[in-house]
């Protein structure tokens, strides 16, 4: 499913296919308080798998053992002037399996990549099953500007800036929004 929208109205479109907006009855004049606000615990930043342990992996071999990620790309997998890599990595279950694949998203370090890529930000993003030997490739997009946006009771939602004539590259007027769900056996472009 592929729709280009604003900012806004992206965040909108993804919270309502994710089910998290609901009608709800308000009371006139004002907000109605039920209670003191129960007290949450954020969740673990990598979140155990079915064995127990919580999962790890080094993103930066996988990536550059992977054939299909291309040589621009892996000329950014080195370290930047503070010795980090500039790669965002997350385990997260994304398939509903009870064990965590990786999400790495591949950023530029600052000012390294004039002339090859416009604009700053991510310039890819991948999804890994780590219960394969070697990782097995379940997604990933070299696009530009694409951004993967974890909707757990969907998949994810890839997002892409859309810039009109007059926008600076640091500016989009809006984005397109892809939702991907898993099948059992791969990520698909979800179509309603």
């Amino acid at each position: 499913m592929r729709r280009r929208i604003g900012p806004a109205a992206a965040l909108g479109a993804a919270l309502l296919a994710a089910g998290w907006v609901t009608a709800g009855c308000a009371t006139v004049g004002g907000v109605q308080v039920e209670g003191p606000a129960s007290q949450v615990k954020p969740p673990p930043t990598s979140p155990p798998t079915s064995s127990g342990t919580a999962p790890s992996a080094d993103a930066i071999a996988i990536l550059r053992a992977d054939p299909q990620v291309g040589e621009k790309i892996k000329l950014q997998l080195k370290p930047c002037g503070d010795s980090r890599y500039a790669v965002d990595v997350r385990f997260i279950d994304l398939t509903g399996d009870g064990n965590a694949e990786l999400l790495a998203s591949i950023r530029a370090c600052a000012g390294s990549v004039a002339g090859v890529y416009p604009g700053r930000g991510v310039l890819g993003s991948y999804i890994y099953e780590l219960t394969a030997t070697p990782p097995r490739r379940l997604f990933g997009t070299e696009e530009p500007g694409n951004v993967i946006k974890v909707e757990p009771s969907i998949g994810f939602v890839l997002s892409h800036p859309v810039y009109e004539p007059a926008d600076r590259s640091c500016c989009p007027s809006g984005e397109e929004i892809t939702v991907y769900r898993w099948t059992g056996t791969a990520f698909e472009e979800f179509k309603k």
